[in-house]
C-alpha cells in the first residue's frame, strides 16, 4: 500500500512543493505582494491559494485510496461538518462565511496531505526535512540586528523582518524546531548533528529573546510529560535539554557582553518572566462570559468583538483555540472541543507507536494554541498542519492494512462523499467572499480612530483573526 504510486503523483508532489516553497518565501520575507497593505493578509491569501490546490488534490484522490484511511477521514469529516453547520446555525455574513469555508478547506487538507504523505512517504519525508532549515534567512536577519546593537545600543529594528508581530514568527518557528528534532529522512544521519545543534540553540535563543512565555511553558510541559508518561524513553529529552541550557548561557552571555561594552545598556530583549498576563485573563473571562450569554451560536465564526476597553486593544481573538470555538460558535464549539479531547486521548494512547517528539510535539503545539493565536495565524496554522500530517504518515508506516467491517465501510464512504460535497460547496464561497472583503484589506486605516463603519463594514478588530485588523462585514447589498 505504502509504495503504491498514485496516477496523479506529479500533481500531488507539485502541490506539496508549492506548499514548501511558500514556507521558505515567507520565512525569508520575500512575499512582497503589493495588492495587500499587511503581510499577515498576504499570508492568508497565499494560504487560501494552497488550500484550494490541496482541496482539488483531495477531490481527485480515488475512493480505494481514501477507504484505507477511514479513521482520519471520519474524524476530519466530523470537524468539517461542525463548520458546515455553522453556515446555517451561526451568524451569517461575509466574514463568517469566508472563515467557515477556510476552515473546511484547512481541515480536509490535513486529510489530503496525511494520505499523500503516507502513499509517497520517502519523497515527502525528504522534502519535509528541508523545512527545518527554512527559518535560516529570518534567523540571519535577527542576529544581524543583535550584532548591530553592540555598536549602536539605540538600534531596535532587530525583529523578524515581515513578521511585524514577533508572535507570528515564534509560533511558526516552533513547528520548524520540532521537525528538526524529529530528524526526518537524511537528518537522521550523524553527520548533521552539528548543524542540528547549532540551529536548535539559535532557535531557542530567539524564543528567549522574544520572551515567548507560552512556548517556553510548552517546553517545560513537554519535558515533564515525557518523564511521567514516556519514562522508558526519557533519554530523548537529554539532548534538547542541553540545547536549551546552551541557549540560556548564550542569551545571558551576550546580554552581559552588550552591557559591558555599552556602559550598562543591555540588548533589546523582551522579558520572559512578567508579572502580568498581558490581558490574557481578562480576555479569557470575557470570552467565557460571551459563551455563557450566547451558548447557541456565539458571536459567529470570526465575528469575535470586544468592548472599547484599553485592556483589549490589539486583540482580535481570545488567544485560546477552545475559547474561540465556544465564544464564536456556541454549541458547535462544544462539539469541536469534545472532538479535540477525543483526538488528544487517541494520540496519548498510541504514543508508544510514535516518536517521542512526534506525539509530544503535537501536544506542545496544542498547549501553545491554548495560550496564543498559533492555531489561528495562517503561517503557523500551516506549519502545524505539516507536523500533524508527518506524524500520521510515520504512524501509518508501522500499521498493516485492516479489512473494514461493512458498517465502517459504509460510514467511511458517506464521510468521503460528505467531505467532497462540502469542498465543492465551500471553495466557490471562499473565493467569492474573499473578493467581497478584499477592498477592506487594501484600505486599512493606520489609526483605529479613522475607521468608518457603514452598512457593510460593521466592526473592525484591533488585532488579527482571519485577517489583520479583521473586518467584520455584512453581505454586500449589490
Amino acid at each position: 500500500m505504502h509504495n503504491r504510486i498514485l496516477p496523479l503523483l506529479l500533481l500531488h508532489r507539485s502541490i506539496f512543493i508549492i506548499f514548501i516553497l511558500w514556507i521558505f518565501i515567507t520565512f525569508a520575507s520575500l512575499d512582497n505582494i503589493p495588492w495587500f497593505s499587511d503581510y499577515y493578509d498576504v499570508w492568508r491569501a497565499e494560504q487560501i491559494s494552497i488550500l484550494i490546490l490541496a482541496s482539488t488534490g483531495f477531490l481527485l484522490l480515488p475512493k480505494r485510496i481514501l477507504l484505507l484511511h477511514s479513521k482520519i477521514i471520519l474524524f476530519t469529516t466530523s470537524i468539517a461538518l461542525c463548520y458546515f453547520l455553522a453556515y446555517f446555525l451561526g451568524i451569517q455574513n461575509t466574514t463568517s462565511f469566508l472563515t467557515i469555508s477556510l476552515n473546511i478547506l484547512l481541515i480536509i487538507s490535513i486529510t489530503y496531505f496525511a494520505i499523500t504523505f503516507t502513499l509517497d512517504f520517502q519523497w515527502y519525508e525528504k522534502t519535509l526535512s528541508l523545512v527545518a532549515f527554512m527559518p535560516i534567512p529570518a534567523v540571519i536577519y535577527f542576529f544581524t540586528g543583535i550584532i548591530i546593537q553592540f555598536f549602536d545600543p539605540t538600534y531596535t529594528d532587530h525583529g523578524h523582518n515581515h513578521f511585524q508581530n514577533i508572535r507570528y514568527f515564534n509560533d511558526a518557528l516552533l513547528p520548524a524546531l520540532l521537525i528538526l528534532w524529529l530528524r526526518p529522512s537524511f537528518l537522521a544521519q550523524p553527520k548533521y548533528n552539528k548543524i542540528i545543534t547549532t540551529l536548535s540553540i539559535l532557535y531557542l535563543y530567539i524564543f528567549l529573546s522574544d520572551g515567548a512565555r507560552a512556548i517556553m511553558l510548552a517546553f517545560a510541559l513537554a519535558f515533564t510529560t515525557i518523564l511521567i508518561f514516556d519514562y522508558s524513553r526519557k533519554s530523548t529529552i537529554k539532548i534538547p535539554l542541553i540545547y536549551l541550557i546552551y541557549a540560556v548561557l548564550a542569551f545571558y552571555s551576550l546580554d552581559f557582553l552588550s552591557s559591558t561594552i555599552n556602559g550598562g545598556t543591555s540588548l533589546d530583549n523582551h522579558e520572559l518572566v512578567r508579572s502580568s498576563s498581558s490581558g490574557r485573563l481578562d480576555l479569557y473571562m470575557y470570552s467565557l462570559q460571551s459563551f455563557i450569554d450566547n451558548p447557541t451560536s456565539g458571536f459567529g465564526v470570526a465575528n469575535f468583538t470586544l468592548p472599547d476597553n484599553p485592556a483589549f486593544y490589539g486583540q482580535g481573538h481570545p488567544h485560546n483555540i477552545i475559547l474561540m470555538w465556544l465564544s464564536e460558535m456556541g454549541i458547535l464549539g462544544v462539539i469541536l472541543t469534545l472532538l479535540l479531547c477525543f483526538a488528544s486521548l487517541k494520540l496519548f494512547l498510541i504514543r508508544k507507536h510514535l516518536s517521542v517528539w512526534g506525539w509530544v510535539g503535537i501536544f506542545m503545539l496544542l498547549a501553545n494554541g491554548m495560550l496564543s493565536g498559533a492555531l489561528i495565524y495562517p503561517f503557523s496554522q500551516m506549519l502545524t498542519l505539516l507536523l500533524i500530517t508527518y506524524v500520521y504518515a510515520q504512524y501509518q508506516q508501522t500499521q498493516s492494512v485492516i479489512q473494514l467491517s461493512d458498517s465502517t465501510y459504509k460510514y467511511t464512504l458517506v464521510a468521503i462523499l460528505c467531505s467532497k460535497a462540502m469542498l465543492i460547496f465551500a471553495i466557490p464561497i471562499l473565493i467569492i467572499t474573499t473578493y467581497w472583503i478584499y477592498p477592506y484589506l487594501i484600505n486599512t486605516p493606520l489609526n483605529y480612530q479613522d475607521i468608518i463603519l457603514d452598512d457593510t463594514l460593521i466592526y473592525r478588530a484591533r488585532g488579527p483573526s482571519t485577517w489583520q485588523a479583521n473586518p467584520i462585514m455584512n453581505f454586500p447589498k449589490e
